[in-house]
């Protein structure tokens, strides 16, 4: 199987918007083909228009299905539209998880599905492992596999920086369950989690190793002060890996993930606050030969300057979440038209 650095855009942007059709669920959502045969179960939520649209990634042993990808959801889709997925081995998806190497393929499906929807810009967001795979993504996009990166912004919320983190209960309990046959049997049976059996093979670059070749795509790395699975360290040391341009959030009394986002009042207008933050960045963005980030004019009233932040600033709003403005020669604009027409519509099951 090829890995994601070694083939170029059009060999792994094949995603292939399936029909959909019942299947005993409520809502049987749509099928996209991964580039390595993977077939993913999703669903597309219409926002305010088509400018941008929001690809969200849950965390492990998530779904979209779940409440709290629902609440927040609805909270972004007065921003944009809204895409999201099952990761494979999760959900309804197929194949197996392999807790954030392989699942570049899951996420620029759903990437590639958005610009088949006619949406001018996509930002990823990420919760947890999600947000590992958000940052990967785009740091691997921007390491010469293909032309620009097939983002727009990323968003990496309660994501590590590194992997095999074991200084905290929860993540003590999430190794257990991905390296134990007894813990795989129980993640299968009780979280419906399928996980690759054999471990890493090798070990894939980490979000650490990753997250400097982003830039010059806007990068928003929000962390909880109250996370008991990934200490604060991990998004302190993404930002300061990062290229710009880039934020940093630290949420105080924020916990983990997509539950503290969609169940805590201050998680639902941090995921409003994200929305304002996507919708206010230009459409092209450059560095200049002094490093400074050079911005168009976004359509939002947030402030999308790079920086540390605590705390609220707005009004509205895993194992290892109207612009205007072109940009000149120097500028990026990760929008390609190679991405969209790479999609095909496959005569496949949903789920």
């Amino acid at each position: 199987m090829k890995r994601f650095p070694e083939v170029s855009v059009p060999e792994f942007t094949r995603i292939l918007p399936g029909q959909r059709r019942s299947s005993g669920h409520l809502e049987p959502g749509q099928t996209l083909l991964t580039a390595d045969g993977i077939r993913l179960n999703a669903v597309h939520r219409a926002g305010v228009d088509r400018r941008w649209a929001f690809v969200l990634c849950h965390g492990f042993s998530g779904s979209w299905r779940t409440g709290d990808m629902a609440q927040i959801a609805k909270q972004l889709r007065p921003y944009g539209g809204v895409i999201a997925f099952d990761f494979r081995g999760h959900g309804q998806s197929h194949g197996r998880s392999t807790l954030g190497d392989l699942e570049v393929f899951d996420l620029h499906a759903a990437v590639e599905w958005a610009r088949v929807l006619g949406y001018e810009n996509v930002a990823t967001v990420g919760f947890s492992m999600g947000a590992s795979v958000v940052v990967r993504h785009a740091g691997l996009c921007g390491s010469g596999v293909g032309p620009g990166s097939a983002t727009d912004a990323v968003v990496s919320v309660s994501g590590p920086g590194w992997w095999f983190e074991k200084s905290t209960r929860p993540m003590k309990l999430v190794h257990w369950l991905v390296q134990h046959p007894v813990g795989r049997a129980v993640s299968s049976w009780h979280l419906k989690t399928r996980i690759l059996p054999n471990g890493w093979d090798p070990v894939p670059e980490s979000p650490m190793e990753l997250v400097g070749r982003i830039s010059p795509v806007p990068l928003l790395v929000v962390h909880g002060d109250a996370d008991k699975y990934f200490p604060l360290t991990h998004a302190e040391a993404l930002y300061a890996a990062a290229g710009e341009p880039r934020e940093l959030w630290i949420e105080p009394g924020f916990g983990h993930a997509e539950a503290a986002a969609a169940r805590e009042a201050a998680g639902r207008e941090m995921v409003g606050r994200i929305g304002r933050w996507v919708r206010a960045l230009p459409v092209g963005v450059a560095v200049g030969e002094d490093g400074e980030v050079v911005r168009g004019d976004g359509d939002g009233d947030g402030d999308s300057n790079g920086g540390v932040s605590s705390g609220a600033d707005g009004d509205d709003v895993g194992v290892s979440g109207d612009a205007v403005g072109g940009a000149g020669e120097s500028g990026y604009k990760g929008q390609s038209s190679d991405l969209g027409e790479a999609g095909e519509v496959m005569e496949g099951e949903a789920g």
